[in-house]
Formats: C-alpha cells, structure tokens, sequence
C-alpha cells in the first residue's frame, strides 16, 4: 500500500473540521437535551481531501536577498601646479579634500597603485626641456578609492645665462697677463678653453686667473657659462698676444748734480748697449731731434746754472725715461786752505778705512783755526789711490768736524764711530765729482769738491778738526794728499791712543770755502 506523508498544515486542517462536526453532534436542532444518537457503524475514517506527495518543509516566510553597500570614494588628488608648460623649474604638491587620505604617484607615466611611492615632499621637475607626467590615487581606509589623476609638466626655459666677460680685452700686450673671467648671472659655472676650441660642460672649470705669459705668447681664450634652470649662454671669446717692448735705460750722469766751486764737465751714459743719447741744456724735454751726445758737456763760469736733461733711445725699444740734472757754479771765496805739497807730497797712507770698521782702521785728522767768524760752505780737498784703484773707486765720503779736546790738540773721538761726538757731519754720496788732477811721485791725484747742504758755522779763533774718510767696496787703497801746512797731521785707530804724525810728514790738502 502506498504510504503518504500528511503535513502539518493538514493535519491542523482535519483536527480543526474535526472538533466542527463533533460540536454540531451535540447540540443540533430538536434534540433532547441527553438523548444519544445511535452510534453508526464504524468505517475507516478518511480525509476530506486525498493526501497529496509532500516536498520538504519550506518556512513560511521564505529570507529576502542582502542588499549591496555602496562606499564612498576618496576625493581625486589635486595639483597644486597644474599640468602645463613652465619657463622656469618646477616643484609640484599633491593633496586631497578627503583628510586623512595616502597619495601614492608615479612619474614614469604608469597608473599608480598602493605600492607605489607616498607622496610626501614637493616633486621637482627641472632642467630646459624636462617633460615629466606625475599620475596620483588617494586610498583611505573604509572608502573606495580614487580616481587616478595626472598632470604633465614641460620645462621649457626662454631666460639664458650671461655671456662671459674677460678682465683683460683681447689685444696684444707688452706685459704678460693674468685673464679673469665673469657672468653677471649670480652661481653660473664658467667653462672655458685656451686651445681655440669650443667650450663644454666637460671643459675646464674657471675657477683662478689665466696666466698669458712669455714673449711671442699667443692665446685665445673661449668662455661658457652655464646654470640649472637656464640656457647656456652664448659662447665669448678673447685672443691674445704678447710681445714684450723693452725699455732703454735712464741715461745716467758722471757729475751728481748740485753746486760746484769751479768748472765742471758733465758725461751722459746708458747701460743699454747701442743706445743713442739725446740732450738739452736749457731746461727743455729732449727728444730724439734733440742734440746727439758725444762728448763732455762744459758747465762752466762764476753763478752759471745749467740744467741737463736726457733721453736714451734705441730701434726696437722703448725710449727711456728722461733724465735731468742741475748745475750751479759758483766759486767761492776761499777762507782757509792746505793746498796740496806738489814737490815732497804724496799721499797719506794712513788715512785709508777699511769698509769693515774694524779697528785696524785709521782716520786721519787736522786742525784748522779761523780769524774771524765764518760760513762754510764748500770743502775740496786732493787725494788718490796708493794702488792706482785696482780695487775700485771710491763709492762715498764723509766729511766729519770736530772740536778740540780740553786744553788739547786732538778731537775727541771714540770707536765705534756711531758713538763719536761730534759737531757736524756730511755724507757724500758718489764719488764727489772726482776730477783728475795729474800725479805726484807717479801716483795719479785727483781732485774732490763738496757743497755742504747746510754751511758750517765757525766761530772766530776756535780750533776745529777736520777728518775726509772714504768708502770702497773692496780693499781701501785711497789716501789724500799731502798738504803744504808743514805743522804735521794726526790719526789715531782706538780710544784714547796717542796721536801720531803722519808718515809722510805734512799737513793734509783741503781747502774752505765761504
């Protein structure tokens, strides 16, 4: 027999038409209040509607679908520089409106992910002709993500470096050089070349001045400044030459100027080989129309004032500077004098200073009274060289006065010679106009004069001393002559020795003038 399933809803269905029919039995129309009924026979009960195949129980109110959540998207990154064309470098920020939003970008042109860089400083895109295109998406917990945004940038810059500027101007120069180089644009970096060729980037950095050096030199120099952000600029370019003009030497004079108590000659040399020497006597600047020297120029006669002027010139060189000189002559009366002893004369050997100062040397003196009061102002005086100056002539004199010692005949010196005590003393630089004055006993004699810059003043019926000492480079072999005075002379080399006469005997030869 076949089996049916009856489900719930059914079976609540017949217990409920159930309970129906029996209240109906029991209190039906015209019965007897406790009458029965006879009981009908008994057959199989069976369902008012045949059971039907059952399915598996279902609920009664079956679930409804979820419906999707919708998230809301990070706002998309902005640009603080928008995408475009710039002249001069850049530096581009990215944010978002949405706060607390990561930016992550790329600069190679892909799409950005959450692994690409963070943004977190300014992106510089720099240098003439950069393009660079940044794309950025903003993430945030909880929220979609953004939209991806982009922006391309182009460097396209018009300003342009200053040209370089050389110290020297190209030329050519008679004096060698030393070449700077400048760019009035502020931290540009100069490349340059001495070789002609154009400069680079990878050309020498300038960063010292560039010796142009030597006689016959030739160098061009080529310059490039260079700047981030800006255009190179423009190359310059300097050549130069050097060609070293020499200069004659200043023509010199044999006779120092100043005055003089005779007549003088006066030679003109110049230590550049071959050089013509041009002159005047009148005071005017000589040129090379001006008189040719040739031989001694004659200063002569009582109050005469010349003044000499040179110039030395020579082919392929530079014309000298002009020397000048002025001469005054004038004689002077004589006041006192020791003239030289021409027939037993000679000279006084011991006169001769060593130029080391030791105290082997000897200074000759001699004493010299006035009648009356007077103003010296000139001192000549003769003297030579015992070896005929094989060691060189003289360089210099001094010229020293003293007074006596008390109640003695002897100047009171000591050694060494800065210590000295002394009245006046005069320093006669050159060789005082040396002027040959023939030879006695076949040693050549020379005479000497000097213009006291500041006149001595004598007093009436004092005793002075008068020393003349010379200056040589080498050994000391100059003496002076021998006067006619006949009263004997004195030396002395140390502090306190006694005085001797010289050997020979007789006075040395000087003259005062006034």
């Amino acid at each position: 027999m076949k089996a049916f399933r009856i489900s719930r809803a059914w079976l609540a269905m017949i217990f409920l038409a159930m309970s129906v029919a029996l209240s109906g039995c029991n209190g039906g129309d015209g019965g007897s209040a406790g009458t029965a009924t006879p009981a009908s026979a008994a057959t199989p009960s069976t369902p008012s509607n045949p059971a039907v195949p059952t399915t598996p129980d279902t609920p009664s109110n079956p679930a409804t679908p979820a419906t999707p959540v919708t998230l809301v998207p990070v706002a998309m990154p902005a640009f603080v520089s928008p995408g475009g064309t710039y002249s001069t470098d850049q530096s581009v920020s990215i944010n978002s409106a949405t706060p607390g939003a990561t930016i992550f970008y790329t600069t190679d042109g892909n799409t950005p992910t959450t692994a690409s860089p963070v943004f977190g400083s300014p992106i510089a895109v720099a240098g003439n002709g950069t393009t660079l295109t940044i794309k950025a998406l903003a993430v945030k917990a909880g929220m979609a993500d953004s939209t991806v945004a982009s922006a391309t940038y182009t460097i396209i810059n018009t300003q342009t470096v200053a040209t370089p500027t050389f110290s020297s101007p190209e030329g050519t120069y008679s004096a060698d050089q030393a070449v700077t180089i400048n760019s009035l644009t502020t931290g540009a970096t100069i490349y340059y070349t001495m070789d002609g060729s154009v400069p680079t980037t990878s050309s020498a950095v300038f960063t010292s001045a560039i010796p142009v050096s030597g006689n016959g030199k030739t160098m061009t120099i080529k310059a490039l400044a260079v700047k981030a952000g800006m255009m190179n600029s423009a190359v310059s370019s300097a050549a130069y030459t050097i060609t070293y003009t020499q200069t004659v030497a200043t023509p010199t004079f044999s006779t120092p100027a100043g005055t003089y108590g005779a007549d003088l000659t006066v030679t003109i040399n110049s230590t550049t080989p071959g050089a013509a020497i041009y002159y005047t006597t009148d005071g005017s600047t000589p040129s090379t129309v001006s008189a040719v020297f040739g031989s001694p120029i004659p200063v002569s006669g009582n109050g005469t004032t010349t003044t000499i002027r040179a110039l030395a010139a020579k082919s392929g060189m530079t014309d000298s500077a002009v020397a000048s000189a002025t001469y005054v002559i004038n004689s002077g009366s004589v006041v006192f004098s020791y003239p030289p002893n021409s027939s037993s004369g000679g000279l006084i050997q011991s006169s001769r200073v060593s130029p080391n100062g030791s105290d082997q040397d000897m200074y000759a003196y001699k004493d010299f009274t006035l009648a009356s009061a007077q103003s010296i102002r000139e001192i000549d005086w003769r003297g030579g060289y015992l070896q005929g100056a094989a060691f060189g002539h003289v360089t210099g004199f001094t010229l020293t006065l003293y007074a006596s010692i008390a109640g003695g005949s002897q100047p009171a010196v000591t050694r060494p010679d800065t210590t000295e005590s002394y009245l006046a003393q005069y320093t006669v630089n050159g060789n005082a106009g040396e002027t040959p004055a023939g030879s006695v006993n076949g040693i050549a004699m020379y005479d000497y004069k000097f213009v006291l810059p500041t006149p001595f003043q004598a007093a009436a019926g004092t005793k002075y001393w008068l020393r003349i000492e010379a200056s040589q480079n080498t050994f000391p072999d100059w003496g002076i002559a021998v006067g006619t005075g006949g009263s004997g002379a004195y030396f002395r080399f140390s502090t306190g020795l006694a005085a001797f006469t010289m050997i020979p005997g007789g006075d040395t030869a000087f003259s005062l003038l006034k």
